[in-house]
This record gives structure tokens, C-alpha cells and sequence, in this order.
């Protein structure tokens, strides 16, 4: 299963980048770099999505970049690609097919 959810990059005063996959309820990260800040972002959503799926749990479609708003000046929205085969392959989870 592939997918791509938006995210809300926020820079952070004292250096680096949180996270907040707001379509996916406490998904939240953070890395010292807006590189690192992407790719633990794709992790989190990744794990958040094949846990929920893994328990029978629904799992939320994406919204539009579009539908989502910062709350201040620094913040921005990217989208996230999610590869759930790949991810699970790279991390060992149970899920077979997505």
C-alpha cells in the first residue's frame, strides 16, 4: 500500500523541525534538520498506519495539502509518501499486505 499524508513542519527556536501528521491522531516527530525531520516523519506515519492496520483499526484517508493551515508563520506543510510494504520489509512488522 502506498500513500502520501500531509504534514505541518514547524521550525523550532532552538534548531530543528517538529512534525505533525495532524490526520493521524499524537503523530508527532522531530529531527535536527529538515532532512532528518522528513524521514522521521515518513517513519512515524509509516508505524502509525501498520500498527493501526496491523490491530484491525480504521485508518483515516489523507487530507489535502490544502486542508491543512499552519498555526504560525514558520510553519509549513509537506506531503509525506508512505511505502508500507517497503517499511515493513526494512522493520520487521507483521503486516504481509497492505
Amino acid at each position: 500500500m502506498k500513500t502520501a499524508y500531509p504534514a505541518i513542519f514547524y521550525k523550532c527556536d532552538e534548531g530543528g523541525y517538529t512534525v505533525d501528521v495532524h490526520d493521524l491522531l499524537g503523530c508527532v516527530t522531530e529531527g535536527d534538520t529538515f532532512e532528518e525531520a522528513f524521514s522521521m516523519g515518513i517513519d512515524a506515519a509509516s508505524l502509525w498506519v501498520l500498527a493501526n492496520l496491523e490491530l484491525g483499526r480504521p485508518v483515516p484517508s489523507p487530507s489535502t495539502m490544502d486542508a491543512l493551515s499552519p498555526d504560525d508563520d514558520d510553519g509549513f506543510v509537506v506531503m509525506l509518501p508512505l511505502d508500507m510494504e517497503a517499511h515493513s520489509e526494512k522493520h520487521g512488522s507483521h503486516l504481509v499486505s497492505g
